[in-house]
């Protein structure tokens, strides 16, 4: 957990407080590349202590017997797959939400597009091999699934755009007020 420690020491204020908003959203964001769910975890550790143990169990037991040899192997076999299964689980998790982070309205799109998943290399230290480089990449070849905010601007903004047409110049004051008075009589009727 020294990594909690470093983001609460980099939001740490002058006044000895720490700044828990940013810490929090730092935190959030950074726990998909230093944990593994724990529910997820202990289900797939669960599983493959309990294989290797009956695996270790059966080895020791029945040497010379061939069926049982067959099961060891499919044991054996079983257990890959689940170590195969959870790095899978593991990388999708990590880069979806990096994709959801950098804007993606569609992370498994995405996936998909660069060629899958499996496509990924997963690091010893739990991150993804260039995962950065590659969601700059897809921002530029899809730009369409990404989506488009501008970070100066405030969701509460309103930008008005004033379309004209070609040489069109707004009414005089004598169209206004008929354009106004056949309003009026219009909603007046309705």
């Amino acid at each position: 957990m020294d990594w909690i420690k470093k983001i609460l020491e980099k939001h740490k204020k002058e006044d000895g407080k720490v700044d828990m908003e940013a810490a929090i959203a730092e935190i959030n964001t950074e726990f998909p590349k230093n944990a593994v769910p724990k529910d997820k975890f202990n289900d797939v550790s669960g599983q493959l202590k309990t294989a290797n143990t009956t695996i270790e169990d059966l080895k020791k037991n029945n040497s010379s017997n061939e069926e049982l040899q067959k099961k060891i192997k499919e044991h054996e076999d079983t257990i890959a797959n689940l170590q195969t299964e959870a790095t899978k689980k593991e990388k999708e998790t990590i880069v979806k939400s990096a994709l959801e982070k950098a804007g993606a309205t569609d992370p498994d799109y995405i996936i998909f597009k660069n060629g899958g998943i499996d496509k990924y290399e997963l690091q010893k230290d739990g991150t993804i091999k260039d995962l950065d480089s590659l969601i700059k990449l897809s921002k530029e070849n899809n730009p369409t699934f990404f989506a488009a905010e501008d970070p100066n601007k405030k969701k509460d903004d309103k930008n008005i755009i004033v379309n004209k047409l070609p040489g069109g110049n707004p009414p005089a004051g004598d169209e206004v007020t008929d354009l106004r008075g056949a309003l009026q009589n219009y909603y007046k009727t309705n």
